[in-house]
């Protein structure tokens, strides 16, 4: 399970956000910055296919990361390589790994985002002591078939589409919809 919490910073017109999660943690704090390289075992891999770049979309915050005993500040200068991040021991203990950035942003405005990109997410997600709505993303769908290890789904209505435009709104990274008439 993912548990976001967000606290609003007025002052600044932003939010501080930290992401923890419930899983193994971070064995080689070094991927975090490798490009493509996710780390994930070869299930993992074959099921989700991920793309190890999600920490790269926070390039222009300050990034913390703490897991197990370690921590680094990741920041800007660290993504462009112009400096280098230092894992430093803690005596602070995290299990799992835990996430912190600020965002220019009002709190509000990030928990929708999150319900929208979390909508589908094959995991518990929690934001601010309440879990999020989930929905199977092919509900709805007359045929479901999985293909080389991605599930496709075949139907002319699905149960989260109040229409066709606002179906595509609720693509995310794991679903795509191919809208096709046929006779």
């Amino acid at each position: 399970m993912v548990e976001i919490t967000m606290e609003e910073d007025p002052a600044n017109n932003s939010c501080f956000v930290s992401f923890n999660d419930n899983g193994c943690g971070i064995e080689d704090f070094q991927i975090l910055l490798t490009l493509g390289q996710s780390g994930w075992d070869s299930t993992t891999q074959a099921v989700e296919d991920p793309a190890g770049m999600g920490l790269f979309s926070l390039c222009h915050s300050e990034i913390e990361v703490h897991s197990g005993n370690y921590r680094v500040v990741i920041g800007p200068q660290v993504f462009l390589g112009s400096q280098k991040a230092e894992v430093n021991y803690t005596a602070d203990y995290v299990s799992g790994t835990r996430i912190k950035f600020s965002r220019a942003s009002t709190k509000e405005g990030l928990k929708t985002a999150l319900c929208r990109v979390s909508e589908f997410c094959p995991l518990e997600v929690w934001c601010d002591g309440q879990v999020l709505p989930r929905h199977d993303f092919l509900e709805g769908a007359l045929h479901r078939e999985v293909i080389d290890g991605i599930e496709v789904g075949l139907g002319t209505c699905f149960a989260h589409a109040t229409s066709s435009s606002e179906y595509r709104k609720s693509w995310n990274f794991h679903g795509a919809l191919i809208d096709e008439r046929f006779d």
